[in-house]
């Protein structure tokens, strides 16, 4: 049975989560845009298994943005959770 919640500590840590989700965001674009450039702008490395190899990296990118989201969701369904309590501890209803 939970005796005690720290509804503040728990807007701040889904604060925190959210924040990061956005920076983990920032850097996966990044990486993927530099990526995705190799076999047509930098032309670093070309031909069939360059072409074949991006294309695998461009479904990990929307694997990787995918978990992403669900940081993201965790984050907000966090808050949420959070506000309920409060509006719970004050006998309103949360809608």
């Amino acid at each position: 049975m939970i005796s005690y919640v720290d509804t503040e500590e728990l807007e701040a840590i889904s604060g925190e989560i959210l924040t990061a989700a956005g920076d983990l965001e920032i850097e996966i674009k990044a990486l993927f845009n530099r990526l995705n450039n190799v076999p047509q702008g930098t032309q670093e490395w070309i031909g069939k298994q360059a072409n074949y190899y991006f294309s695998v990296v461009a479904q990990d990118e929307k694997n990787y943005l995918d978990y992403v989201n669900k940081i993201k969701a965790l984050g907000h369904e966090l808050r949420r959770e959070a506000e309920s309590i409060e509006l719970a501890l004050r006998g309103e209803k949360h809608e």
